[in-house]
């Protein structure tokens, strides 16, 4: 048995100020925070102050048919110094029915206080994970572009590719087979990742709506040439929504494919091993009566298919829920 304490206090402020001048409207806004973490896991306490600055314009051009969204956002981190992070987005009306969306945008994320401190042993099971201090900020760059095509008010369909570049990218690995095996975290991998998604919405009555989606997903160690820890090549969606005066129907499903994964360590058990988990459905169904307005029943299930494993999936099984609200 184990007993441990973790305290994590954080302290934020956050400002914004949205402007409207003409054809322009600007957004600067600014961001401080402070975080301490005194935990039994970690080699010694955490403390690191986070300032950012961000501003960016929402430009409006010939009568709206173009639109371009240029930022930057400046973050200074105690532990990591500074990062400039630009974007820019546009957007072409092209016709009435047909719209056009390009974007290019930097992004960054600094390690966590765990990937930084921790020294974690479990004796029993034979294995020991240490945080390490020297790590870097993941960085990325990404591109994306998409395009919207509107045939009639009550369809739609979107298209959207993108490539995404993260360099420092921070990950698990195994330092020393043991006994005891040793983990820790580090700078390994430069990852690459491209894809793509589909979506559709029909309306053929005003009460009903149906949405289906798809995605694409290529992920690359560029290192290794292997594909990245945990992330589905294919992932699929199909919801209905039925909706009258008195009663409202819903289900929705959402399927993912089968997913590689390298070793993980979870908050407390033993290292998972490397090994594909299966494809999986979640389906949620939802029935709601409105005789009695102000008061709505509902009754409905989530994951009708329970699915879940400890191992690759741990997530709440089977569900039915009950519920009575009153709108005031």
């Amino acid at each position: 048995h184990t007993d441990e304490q973790t305290l994590d206090q954080i302290g934020q402020l956050g400002l914004q100020i949205d402007h409207l001048s003409g054809r322009h409207l600007i957004t600067v806004g600014l961001e401080h925070q402070i975080e301490t973490l005194e935990a039994d896991r970690l080699e010694g306490d955490g403390e690191r102050d986070r300032q950012a600055l961000f501003l960016q314009d929402d430009l409006a051009l010939f009568d709206g048919v173009l639109t371009l969204v240029p930022g930057l956002r400046y973050d200074r981190d105690s532990l990591f110094g500074d990062q400039w992070s630009p974007k820019l987005a546009a957007r072409l009306d092209v016709t009435q029915h047909w719209l056009l969306r390009l974007g290019y945008g930097h992004g960054y994320r600094a390690p966590d206080f765990k990937q930084l401190l921790l020294r974690f042993e479990n004796t029993a099971v034979g294995y020991r994970v240490d945080g390490n201090p020297d790590l870097l900020p993941e960085r990325s760059r990404g591109l994306n572009i998409g395009s919207t095509w509107l045939p009639s008010p009550s369809t739609s369909l979107a298209l959207t590719a993108y490539h995404n570049r993260v360099d420092d990218l921070i990950e698990l690995v195994l330092v020393e087979p043991g006994p005891p095996t040793i983990y820790s975290y580090r700078n390994v991998a430069r990852a690459r990742l491209t894809g793509a998604d589909v979506q559709a919405q029909w309306r053929p009555w005003p009460s009903l709506q149906v949405r289906a989606g798809y995605g694409y997903l290529h992920s690359e160690d560029r290192d290794t040439g292997e594909s990245l820890s945990g992330r589905p090549r294919h992932r699929a969606n199909l919801a209905l929504y039925l909706d009258r005066h008195r009663y409202a129907l819903g289900l929705r499903g959402a399927w993912t494919g089968t997913r590689r994964f390298q070793v993980d360590v979870d908050s407390g058990g033993p290292p998972t091993a490397a090994g594909t988990a299966a494809a999986y459905t979640l389906l949620d169904a939802r029935v709601e009566w409105r005789a009695w307005d102000p008061l709505h029943l509902a009754t409905g299930i989530k994951n009708l298919f329970d699915e879940g494993d400890p191992r690759f999936l741990p997530i709440p099984p089977r569900t039915v829920y009950l519920e009575l609200r009153r709108d005031f």
